[in-house]
């Protein structure tokens, strides 16, 4: 549960979000949904939701892509699995147990397609806005 979502929303919104390569610190606010949604959690990260100017499958790739470097780990750091984005299962066979890790809990990269719910898409154009 991100804590600054429970302390401005404390029913509907406990979440996250993860913006690859995004400013984190600036407090911009957009409404992506004009009402409260409801829709079952299909994985311990909840559910999984995109913006429609975008894909799971693309949102996957970026996640594998921004994955840090760690010289304290050898074959760990960015997956690049571009080549496989129109194709689901070499996507995620590509992806693997891969994670994106920096700043918060482990996101698995392949769980942006498997745990994605249509239902819970939204409307980005705000985003790009303010980004």
């Amino acid at each position: 549960d991100d804590p600054a979502a429970l302390l401005n929303c404390p029913i509907a919104c406990r979440t996250a979000e993860t913006c690859w390569g995004a400013d984190v610190d600036d407090h911009s606010t957009a409404v992506v949904w004009e009402k409260q949604m409801d829709f079952k959690k299909t994985g311990r990260h909840g559910t999984m939701c995109v913006g429609s100017s975008t894909t799971p499958e693309e949102q996957a790739v970026l996640c594998g892509l921004s994955i840090p470097r760690d010289p304290k780990c050898a074959g760990c750091g960015p997956v690049d699995c571009s080549a496989h984005q129109h194709d689901a299962v070499a996507l995620l066979s590509c992806l693997g147990d891969a994670q994106y890790s920096e700043g918060g809990e482990p996101i698995v990269c392949a769980e942006i397609i498997t745990l994605h719910n249509p239902s819970c898409d939204f409307d980005d154009t705000q985003l790009t806005q303010i980004s």
